[in-house]
Formats: C-alpha cells, structure tokens, sequence
C-alpha cells in the first residue's frame, strides 16, 4: 500500500494536495497532482501561453476546473510579482485555487540559501488581493510591499501557510467579511540562523475589519513601526465579522518584542481591540514576550482587557493576564526567559522552566469547549513536528520542546 504523500517535492508534478479542495475534482488529501493539473511560473523558461508561464499574472488567467495549482519557481521583475489579483474572473470564483512558492516543504525560516522567487516588492502596491475567492497561499517569501496579503469581502477564504512576511507596511490586511486563517507563518524579524535574518519589521503584522481569522502555530517578532501613530506589531481587531457568531483566534502562537500602542493610558503590543468583542475571540496556548521588562510608566501590557476576549493557557511576562481569565495565565521569570536564544531569535523553547508546578513545555490545552464550538489546539507546531506529546500534554506557543 502507498502511503499519502507529505511534501510537494515528493510528486513529479510538485504538488502534494495536501488539503482536501481538490477531493471533488479527483484529487483526494494525500495524493500528487497529475502534472497536467498544474501550472508552473519559471521566468527562465517560459512562454506566455504556457504550460510555464513568465508570470504569476499568466498563469492565473489560465485558472480552470481542470488547473486550479501553480507552482512558482523563479521571479525575476518585483514588478512581475506584485499588484496581483485573484478573484477578478469568473473561474477564480468557482475554484479553489493553490499557490506553491518555495518556502513550502518546511518551515519558513529553514531554507539554506535565499529563495528565487518572492511574492511583492513594489513598496507602493499591494502585492496580493484576493477577493470572492477560496485560495492556499503557501511556502512564499512576501516581501517589501503595501500590504503583503489583502483579503477583502465575504466571498474570500484565504489560507496562507509557512511563508515569510517582512518589510511590508502592512501584512495581513483582512477586511469586509473575509475568512483568513493564518498557520506556520513568521512575521518580522527572522533567526540569526537563517537566511532572513535581520530582515526589516513589517510596518503594521495583522489588521482585522469586519472579518474573522485564526492565526496558528506562528511567530510575530519585531514588528511594529514606533515612528507611526498606527504602527502596531501584534494583532489588531478593529472589528469582527458584522452579523455573524464565527469565532476567530491565537492558538499556540509566539510573539516576541512587537511595538505597541497606547489606549486609556496604557500600552499594549500583543492584540489591540478598537471595540469589544467579548468570547468571538480566543486566545489560547500563546507565549508572549519582549526583550526587557514590561514598562510600567505608563503601564506595558500583551493583551488589552477591553477586547473581552477568552484567554486559555497562555504564558508571558505579564501579571495582568492572571486577572483577565479564569484559568491563570502562566507568569515566567525574565531571567531564565523561555527561549533557547532570544538575543539570536531562535524561539525554540529553552531548557524547562517550571513556575507553581506548571511548565511551557507541556501546559498547553487540548481542547477548549467553548458553546457551542469545540476548539482543538493545531496538531503540529511550527516545525511541522507533531504537537502530542507522551502523557497527551503540549506546549505553550509555536514550537514544541525539543528531545
């Protein structure tokens, strides 16, 4: 018996349906995407009627039943690259449609040698709408835009999965009724480690109107332009899906050293609500951290208390989460912090601390039945490794413990 395919570069077609959207179309979870199925963007060997396409652009006006995957190989012009649309044809509307770059197989910041294609560029253009769409964005670099993504209007479930976003002004920028989940993904700043390092914050990470989202296993560091009064590295919700009881939330996410924005006095850089949203919002098994600590004139803080938001298994540096939720957020030392190397953003999680018995390392939560959803903790971090661990416990933010 063959088992399902896991990586993309494990079919000839270099696409792994890893999803079930193709299922109606014959393609089941698990499966390689015949090679006649799939589009290829390659700028040094392309045509412009295809099968490899010079441009992104190309390709997507090529979307049918039969070709709803295109994989990105190579980019040379920004300008190729950005400006782009989805969801301005009709077929963009009746398919879903997969986007491959080549962060894809792993996580985002694990590459060994710069990537040859990057999605934006253009500081002027957004480099990504998608409207009345259902689209995967995944593995890409995004880069240096307006916004990097912009999901916009009731018709757009968008995916964006282990890819890279630094130097944008805005990141993420959800808006009127989009549906935008958000897993495996780094924002900001990446480890000294890799091929990212050092590279610029984005200008503001996520910003959220009228929509709702999920961000999972992921990491926002060093966002947040200080010089702007809008300039806010974390998660802003300014408002929630109008009409609509969907839930949006943070699970087993980290976020380290986001710039923040003051409110009734008092600073905040890890979610931002400009109005209640009251248990429409989780957030669960996140670490949440900064370099030195909290200020407290005036007062520094992760999470502002006016979102009402339910807060489950969560662990900082922040006494003030303990009286926002019923659980007890997990308060760590500043010295040892949690991570293996903070100074070098390597946000794996350090050698075990243990506060009142309870731990990083193992104090996340399965399960959240919150009526009437039943909300699962993501079952891999953000290494792809899986999050169970022996006894059925798992960590606190994007990373499990290592052996």
């Amino acid at each position: 018996t063959c088992r399902a395919c896991q990586r993309h570069s494990e079919c000839d077609s270099g696409v792994c349906a890893k999803d079930g959207s193709g299922a109606s179309f014959g393609v089941p979870q698990g499966s390689c995407v015949p090679v006649e199925q799939v589009m290829v963007v390659n700028q040094e060997l392309c045509t412009s009627d295809g099968p490899v396409f010079c441009t992104l652009k190309q390709a997507l006006a090529q979307i049918d039943m039969k070709r709803r995957y295109i994989v990105v190989r190579k980019s040379a012009v920004a300008s190729d690259f950005s400006d782009l649309q989805i969801g301005n044809q009709a077929s963009h509307q009746q398919y879903p449609i997969t986007l491959i770059g080549p962060l894809a197989d792993g996580p985002p910041t694990s590459v060994s040698s710069p990537p040859l294609v990057n999605l934006g560029g253009v500081s002027s253009k957004d480099s990504l709408t998608i409207t009345s769409s259902r689209v995967v964005v995944e593995g890409f670099p995004i880069l240096n835009g307006q916004a990097g993504i912009v999901c916009q209007g009731a018709g757009a479930q968008v995916r964006v999965v282990r890819s890279f976003f630094s130097g944008n002004d805005t990141a993420l920028l959800a808006t009127a009724g989009c549906s935008l989940t958000v897993e495996q993904c780094w924002f900001g700043r990446g480890p000294d480690s890799s091929v990212f390092r050092g590279s610029p914050m984005n200008g503001r990470t996520i910003d959220v109107t009228a929509s709702d989202f999920w961000v999972i296993s992921s990491v926002l560091a060093d966002n947040g332009d200080p010089r702007r009064l809008d300039g806010f590295g974390g998660v802003r919700v300014r408002s929630l899906s109008v009409g609509s009881r969907s839930r949006s939330g943070i699970l087993n996410s980290t976020f380290l050293q986001q710039s923040s924005l003051i409110k009734s006095g008092k600073y905040y850089q890890g979610v931002l609500c400009d109005v209640g949203v009251g248990d429409r919002l989780v957030v669960m098994n996140t670490l949440l951290w900064s370099d030195a600590a909290l200020q407290t004139m005036p007062e520094e803080h992760y999470i502002d208390p006016t979102c009402g938001a339910s807060l489950h298994h969560n662990a900082s540096n922040d006494p003030a989460l303990n009286s926002m939720n019923a659980d007890k957020s997990l308060v760590l030392p500043m010295d040892p912090g949690p991570f293996a190397s903070a100074k070098t953003r390597d946000l794996h999680l350090g050698p075990r601390i243990t506060v009142e018995g309870r731990s990083p390392s193992d104090s996340g939560l399965l399960v959240l039945d919150l009526a009437p959803d039943r909300i699962l903790a993501p079952t891999t971090d953000m290494d792809g490794r899986p999050r169970a661990q022996a006894g059925g416990t798992i960590s606190i933010g994007a990373y499990e413990p290592t052996p």
